[in-house]
């Protein structure tokens, strides 16, 4: 983008929930992996979320994302 602002596409992964990555909305190609060992646990940090724009399920589990999906409290699940 001519004398624009852009960022790479960038995953950064070992994320904890204290770091700002983790708390606030990231308005770019940047994604913050979080590991979870159950869906509730990662439904509860996801819900307890100040935002709610967006929230984004990655699955080969199709069931899996639609039962998230149902769960989840944002304008907009994809």
């Amino acid at each position: 983008l001519l004398g624009g602002n852009f960022v790479t596409p960038t995953v950064l992964a070992d994320v904890t929930d204290d770091m700002l990555v983790a708390k606030e909305e990231t308005f770019g190609p940047v994604a913050a992996v979080l590991p979870f060992d159950e869906e509730a646990e990662v439904l509860a940090r996801a819900n307890n979320s100040e935002m709610g724009l967006a929230a984004y399920v990655y699955t080969r589990d199709l069931n899996r994302a639609m039962r998230l999906t149902d769960q989840l409290e944002y304008g907009m699940v994809a």
